[in-house]
């Protein structure tokens, strides 16, 4: 149990400190040659834990990062595909000047092999006028919420993730924004890669925690609550079919999130179906 116990708590520092596994297999292997009895220790042990640290190393690309929940790689996006180039090694930084150059680049976030959410500004002052179709596109949806609402001065958003819904929040004139995001690393990761730099805006209070979490502790009184799209990609566990974000999804959340608004204030909820047209359906 005391062993359990210990793997337990080592695994929650490594989560929280976002240490990569390589780390955690070389101090596990230098434990258990520290345990091995001296008659047991040949000179094969050693080398085969060896052999197994480095192909962790070589197996991961040099530039991922770890969170507590994804293995993730930032690329930038290409123009015409819209997804980074999978055969490409991953960035370690932005392109210098984001924040203040005409047409900035936008950064797709990969986790676990997958693509996962794009760090961009949707500002039309940052475009020319030929790429400004492309972002009048991307805004429609985002902008929605907005056009059907009385209000949004104080808005609450769910799954902020890169920002982008926070940055479209504050285009439309909200004053404050509560910005709620379970995993740290994506509003790391939107500091340093996000031409919007829209968490370092004084209107945006980021929040690192469980939307649910925080639907319980909130104030209340916000002109617009959003859910963003908590589109997770891991399991509660191993041996389990539900999702992180299927905490959140649920009648309970919801009503807790309706009254949390003030009397003419609205409630945003949006699905992302993907490209598969039986889904959406």
């Amino acid at each position: 149990m005391g062993g359990s116990l210990a793997g337990t708590l080592c695994f929650g520092l490594f989560s929280l400190a976002a240490f990569s596994p390589a780390l955690g297999m070389g101090f596990v292997s230098l434990a258990f040659l520290i345990l091995l009895p001296r008659h047991t220790l040949k000179r094969a042990i050693p080398m085969f834990v060896m052999v197994m640290v480095v192909v962790v190393v070589r197996t991961n690309d040099p530039n991922a990062l770890w969170s507590p929940y994804y293995y993730i790689t930032v690329g930038e996006e290409c123009s015409k595909a819209g997804f980074i180039n999978e055969r490409s090694p991953a960035l370690s930084s932005p392109h210098v000047g984001i924040r203040t150059m005409q047409d900035p680049p936008a950064y797709n976030i990969s986790v676990n092999h997958d693509f996962y959410q794009p760090h961009r500004t949707l500002n039309p002052a940052r475009f020319s006028a030929a790429r400004l179709p492309f972002v009048e596109s991307e805004r429609v949806s985002y902008d929605l919420p907005y056009a059907l609402s009385p209000a949004h001065r104080r808005e609450l958003v769910l799954g902020a993730g890169g920002g982008t819904d926070t940055e479209v929040a504050v285009l439309n004139g909200a004053e404050h924004v509560d910005a709620v995001e379970i995993d740290p690393m994506l509003v790391s990761l939107s500091k340093r890669f996000n031409p919007s730099g829209i968490y370092k805006n004084p209107k945006v209070t980021g929040h690192i925690d469980d939307a649910r979490a925080y639907l319980r502790r909130a104030q209340g009184g916000y002109d617009m609550v959003l859910f963003g799209w908590l589109d997770s990609q891991a399991l509660f566990s191993s041996m389990s079919n539900l999702r992180l974000d299927g905490s959140i999804y649920t009648v309970e959340s919801v009503r807790a999130a309706w009254n949390l608004l003030n009397a003419q204030g609205t409630l945003s909820l949006s699905f992302m179906a993907g490209m598969t047209g039986w889904l959406g359906n």
